[in-house]
């Protein structure tokens, strides 16, 4: 089986399809799909797929189609068949042609050598930008951390000296 067509059939799942391994052309379009898995990466031969219409609305699953190397056309929003969710979210185009750098059309748009640098740019950009994010929120829990520790410090210093206070004001009452 190399070509495979089962739009609008109420498919909820891509079980079944790790078997088809010589699987070229598969349009699984306007289904009910809510996750890629891992379905797809026995088809090794796999070079077109229609996923749009369905229910995708995860990275994660835009990523597991790197497996699929000779991937030269992916759907995920045609205008026939609709919009996954997972097109709606910001930075798709980009993910997507970074995780996907062999596929030549996307969403039935051809994709440039400049489409593609651009990606990488600004998925190299996010990334700058996310681990900047990450290394600030390192330095303000370490400098929360440390002013949380020298309260404790103090408290406990003025605990000591209350006590001692109390202690002496108490042996002066004895008195």
């Amino acid at each position: 089986l190399e070509v495979l067509w089962l739009c609008s059939n109420q498919i909820s799942s891509l079980e079944g399809l790790e078997n088809c391994s010589n699987l070229r052309e598969l349009w699984i379009a306007e289904n009910r799909i809510t996750a890629v898995g891992l379905h797809l990466q026995s088809a090794a031969r796999l070079e077109h797929l229609n996923i749009a219409g369905n229910q995708i609305a995860d990275y994660s699953d835009v990523e597991k189609l790197s497996a699929n190397a000779r991937l030269r056309i992916v759907s995920f929003d045609d205008c026939h068949f609709g919009k996954n969710p997972v097109v709606r979210a910001e930075g798709y185009r980009t993910f997507t042609l970074c995780y996907l750098p062999q596929v030549q059309r996307l969403d039935g748009i051809e994709i440039t050598q400049n489409d593609r640098e651009a990606a990488r740019a600004e998925f190299t950009k996010q990334v700058l930008e996310f681990n900047n994010r990450v290394e600030q929120v390192q330095k303000d829990f370490e400098r929360e951390f440390t002013e949380i520790d020298e309260r404790r410090h103090r408290s406990a210093n003025h605990a000591e000296t209350f006590q001692l206070e109390m202690v002496q004001t108490f042996e002066k009452l004895q008195q």
